[in-house]
């Protein structure tokens, strides 16, 4: 077990701070922030796809080219919709889960566009059951990108799959009635298609992992963190590692913010970070070993912490001057005009971070 304590070394150009374990081998994390778009709205998550990066926001959907210098964003319609997730199927299909308020008010919460997002249309189907009425959605996943096959994380520890594009849904764990708790992430590594892992806090306020190594037909239920109230946030994995696995976890409480290692697939585990509210996990497109985390932290400013050992040890880089009061959603990496460059989708817009090397 170890922590990390985050000491101020130096400043970089471009408006953004640096600190890091002293001991630790260093990346090289030159580069400053911008404001990327999106100004006034609130983003919950991206996906990427066929050289473009895709926004699910509380106005609706947004799209654009990796290879946009100008990094102008695309409309794809749901305006009116606060959009939680975006999968991919197959014939250029796109489908997305909207966000509800309420769990059980059976509102539709999965629209199909064939269209690029031309158009939409509701793709409910039988997903909540017979009676229709439980329809929340959390996120959604595929084990590839295009697919068929996706998996849906209700409420509390519930998960649907369907193998044909959403047209019927089965349950492959919990019930459609479960309510309560907070429902995050269903993650699936493209490497790994079979393992399924799904995260979030039950009713009683306890974080939960469920992993699945038949896909979906059978579940685990991990230990993650004992006596604390806490969220499991997110969930990532290397590429050709099976057991290896870091969760972000939060909530209000001190001993719960913190990154939790495991390297027996999720049996036990360890604390590698501690003092954030660790909301999203995101790996370096150049390197699968080096992976970004970010959330909240006690100045509320825009931040990530990265490590290049895959979570063993962390350096910190703070946008200084940035925004307060700033809360990062979800984060990706991609390959953008020769660099890499990070996405943090946020309660304030969208914000990136351009890596100079």
């Amino acid at each position: 077990m170890r922590f990390v304590i985050p000491i101020i070394l130096f400043i970089l150009f471009g408006g953004c701070g640096t600190d890091s374990d002293p001991g630790s081998a260093k990346i090289s994390l030159e580069g400053s922030f911008a404001q990327a778009g999106l100004p006034g709205l609130k983003v919950n998550t991206f996906n990427q796809f066929e050289g473009n990066v895709y926004v699910a926001t509380d106005g609706g959907l947004y799209r654009t080219q990796l290879g946009n210098k100008e990094k102008s964003w695309e409309s794809l319609g749901l305006i009116e919709e606060n959009v939680a997730d975006i999968v991919f199927l197959p014939q250029g299909e796109l489908m997305v889960a909207i966000s509800l308020i309420f769990i059980n008010d059976g509102e539709p919460t999965l629209f199909l566009s064939k269209d690029e997002g031309q158009s939409w249309q509701t793709w409910v189907n039988n997903y909540g059951g017979e009676t229709g009425e439980y329809t929340f959605i959390s996120s959604l996943a595929t084990p590839t990108t295009p697919s068929d096959t996706i998996f849906a994380h209700g409420a509390d520890r519930t998960v649907a799959r369907s193998v044909d594009g959403g047209q019927l849904w089965e349950l492959v764990t919990g019930r459609w009635d479960n309510f309560g708790g907070a429902s995050r992430s269903v993650y699936i590594n493209a490497s790994q298609q079979e393992t399924i892992w799904i995260s979030g806090a039950t009713a009683l306020g306890q974080p939960y992992i469920l992993k699945s190594k038949n896909n979906g037909e059978s579940w685990d239920d991990l230990n993650i963190l004992e006596n604390v109230e806490a969220i499991c946030f997110d969930i990532i994995t290397p590429l050709n590692n099976r057991n290896v696995v870091l969760a972000g976890l939060g909530s209000g409480f001190a001993q719960a913010l913190v990154i939790r290692k495991s390297t027996d697939g999720g049996q036990t585990w360890g604390t590698v970070f501690e003092g954030i509210n660790t909301f999203t996990l995101a790996q370096s497109p150049k390197d699968d070993r080096v992976v970004y985390a970010s959330g909240v932290n006690a100045r509320g400013q825009l931040f990530f912490i990265a490590s290049n050992d895959f979570g063993d040890s962390w350096q910190t880089v703070e946008f200084e001057g940035g925004p307060t009061q700033i809360q990062v959603n979800d984060m990706i990496s991609v390959m953008q005009n020769g660099k890499e460059v990070l996405y943090f989708g946020t309660n304030k817009g969208l914000y990136s971070f351009t890596f100079e090397n």
